[in-house]
């Protein structure tokens, strides 16, 4: 996979994707915390999440020989029945969503469309993925999904399930966390949409687009507008939308005012969708840019619930500065096979300070002049180990934080 940047000027989230490779982009000052070699999303994400699947539309096999899976053969596939694979409605919206969403809290959202002349089942082995790692998917679709509104039919159905008692997804929607996707036809519609994306809080105050992804988008896509962190899939094999073709000629290029990506994968055809399984998850992960260099960086896992709880980069520790770092206490590591020894911690670095997690003692974020003792001590392999709580205050005015052997004190 070929993957290219554009060189952001607005802070923001990123959407955290099934990339193969990803850059490390920070070190620490100490050798026994170097860059590791990082596992790619891919790895991380590739297969299903831990929650069960609900889908509002059965899927079933295609009558007939099927769609087209790549542009020299023709396999069964999955329907949901729309016309012509069936007797249903080719406009509508169906949903994807966690079982357990009243244990989930507010998940994030996706508004999905589709390509031309396809059924939305066609896309049922990555929608459920995405649902798989906590979020609540729309698949808005009119049997051509070529234009914006195609978004907001979906947005328009998400929200009067959250707003409707009866509903599962009632008040459990975080429309502050809007990431809006397509392939194809679809993929152009994202990208529309996402030109207005700032107008969205004029129709409810409480949408906020974070994030978009178009996968193979169609020609008629202008992106001179969009403001919101975008990443852009082409298919090598693709000979609909052929890589290097509108998307490097002037779609791509116009994305000026976010961070910007675009990814080749070599091998794929433009059907082959369910090989394209990107996780799109902000409960596990998530890829972040850095208010100051612009960069992106993945926080995932424990640390990133970690750093949700604190606030985000509203908190104290601001926006991530790098990748997430794997540590080994007495263990040790060879490269492309593993670690062997202890298991081994994680640990990411932000502007203001640091959240480390082990298995045994949870995440906890170390900052200020408690971080300045605990990096002269040694940090987690040094006499204090793992933080295993948060900071406190102290009567006397300052701030205290326990670790595995001992306790660190700072003024206020």
């Amino acid at each position: 996979m070929e993957v290219r940047s554009a060189a952001p000027r607005l802070p923001g989230f990123v959407l955290g994707v099934a990339i193969s490779v990803i850059s490390v982009l920070a070190a620490h000052a100490t050798a026994a915390h170097a860059d590791p070699d990082t596992q790619d999303l891919d790895t991380l994400f590739g297969g299903l999440g831990s929650h069960q699947v609900v889908q509002t539309a059965a899927t079933v096999a295609c009558p007939g020989p099927g769609a087209l899976s790549g542009e020299n053969m023709v396999v069964p596939r999955r329907c949901q029945g729309t016309f012509p694979f069936g007797s249903g409605s080719p406009v509508g919206v169906q949903y994807y969503y966690p079982a357990d969403i009243d244990q989930v809290g507010k998940a994030p959202a996706i508004v999905f469309s589709p390509g031309i002349l396809t059924d939305p089942g066609f896309y049922d082995a990555m929608l459920r993925q995405w649902a798989s790692y906590g979020f609540v998917v729309a698949v808005s679709f009119d049997y051509l999904n070529t234009l914006s509104e195609m978004q907001f039919v979906g947005l328009a159905g998400l929200k009067e399930r959250d707003l409707d008692p009866a509903s599962p997804l009632a008040g459990r929607i975080d429309f502050g966390r809007i990431v809006l996707a397509g392939q194809s036809a679809g993929g152009g519609s994202a990208l529309l949409a996402a030109n207005i994306a700032p107008w969205f809080h004029a129709i409810d105050p409480t949408f906020r687009v974070v994030g978009s992804l178009a996968m193979q988008p169609g020609p008629l896509a202008a992106t001179n507008f969009v403001p919101t962190p975008t990443l852009i899939i082409q298919n090598g094999r693709d000979s609909v939308v052929p890589a290097g073709s509108w998307v490097d000629w002037y779609q791509y290029p116009a994305l000026g005012a976010a961070p910007a990506f675009v990814a080749t994968r070599k091998a794929v055809t433009h059907t082959d969708v369910e090989n394209a399984l990107l996780a799109l998850n902000a409960e596990h992960s998530l890829a972040v840019a850095d208010v100051n260099g612009g960069k992106a960086y993945a926080v995932a896992g424990p640390i990133l619930a970690k750093w949700g709880e604190l606030g985000w980069e509203h908190s104290t520790l601001g926006y991530p500065t790098s990748n997430e770092y794997q540590l080994s206490t007495g263990g040790f590591a060879v490269p492309l096979i593993g670690y062997f020894g202890d298991t081994p911690g994680r640990w990411s670095k932000f502007q203001h300070g640091v959240i480390y997690w082990s298995a045994g003692t949870g995440a906890h974020p170390v900052s200020g002049g408690i971080y300045d003792s605990w990096s002269r001590a040694g940090f987690e392999s040094g006499a204090y180990g793992y933080p295993v709580g948060d900071e406190y205050p102290t009567p006397d005015g300052g701030v205290a934080q326990h670790f595995q052997r001992g306790t660190l004190t700072a003024a206020g």
